[in-house]
């Protein structure tokens, strides 16, 4: 296992860093990195990206994820993919971060995989291809990435990349909602009239404004739930403050029925004169 003694002292330290408080897994994670860890040169990048034992440091975390990406360590390759994709401590550039999924998707990192699908699906830094794209998140639902099982059923459910197949989708869905995807709670519920209010409270409870959006409509409508308007109007609230475009709509026509039965007659818009 090991090929000298300091590789069995590194990997002991490693141990205990992946065990220990943040302060003092980060300077063990330093110590490591120096002498070349890929691992934890990766783990140390994580510390400086979100702040967990060090300073946040974007820059610091970007060089990290390219010492390690250096070594082959995919999780670092599919890291410094992601710092591309948003410019994150390093110059935005699309085609690189593709290029860098792709080095960890070989490897069979699933992550990776997500993010090179949608790359191919959008056309970002690559050539858009639907049927690459459903490929990769074929590779990755495969692995039960809930986030890859959403987008395969997406595709499934649109006939993008793959033969149009509803009950197929439904399925993809089902597998990402079991793991708590809010996303596919949120698909799952649209395929199924009966269990929709069900999984849309449940991608709701996660924050999901358009699964607010549609539970404020079910409960506008009596779609099973009991029919409830101030409910109506407390989910509408809840995905308008996020900014979703449908729920402010909704909720400006709630308060414009408040208003309009608040009016004499005399004072309605469509009032006989």
């Amino acid at each position: 296992m090991y090929t000298t003694p300091g590789d069995k002292v590194q990997t002991e330290i490693y141990k205990c860093a992946l065990g220990a408080p943040a302060v003092a897994a980060g300077k063990l994670w330093t110590w490591l990195a120096e002498q070349g860890h890929a691992a934890a040169q990766h783990n140390l990048g994580r510390c400086y990206e979100f702040g967990t034992g060090v300073v946040q440091d974007d820059a610091t975390s970007a060089t990290l994820y390219q010492l390690a990406a250096e070594q082959g360590h995919a999780g670092a390759q599919f890291s410094l993919g992601r710092c591309y994709a948003r410019g994150t401590g390093v110059m935005q550039d699309a085609k690189r971060a593709a290029e860098l999924y792709q080095l960890a998707a070989e490897q069979g990192h699933a992550g990776a995989q997500l993010r090179l699908g949608e790359c191919y699906a959008r056309g970002t830094g690559v050539m858009q291809d639907a049927k690459r794209a459903a490929k990769l998140y074929q590779l990755a639902a495969e692995q039960g990435h809930a986030g890859a099982q959403l987008r395969l059923g997406e595709c499934y459910a649109r006939g993008t990349g793959v033969v149009q197949d509803a009950k197929r989708a439904a399925e993809l869905y089902q597998l990402a909602a079991e793991q708590g995807h809010a996303g596919a709670q949120l698909r799952l519920g649209e395929c199924y009239t009966k269990r929709a209010a069900e999984l849309y409270q449940l991608a709701a409870e996660q924050g999901h404004a358009g699964a607010q959006l549609r539970l404020g409509e079910c409960y506008a409508r009596g779609t099973g739930v009991m029919q409830d308007a101030k409910r109506v109007a407390e989910l509408y609230q809840l995905a308008a403050e996020q900014g979703h475009a449908g729920a402010q709509l909704r909720l400006g026509e709630c308060y414009a029925r408040v208003l309009g039965s608040c009016r004499t007659p005399s004072e309605r818009p469509n009032s006989a004169s």
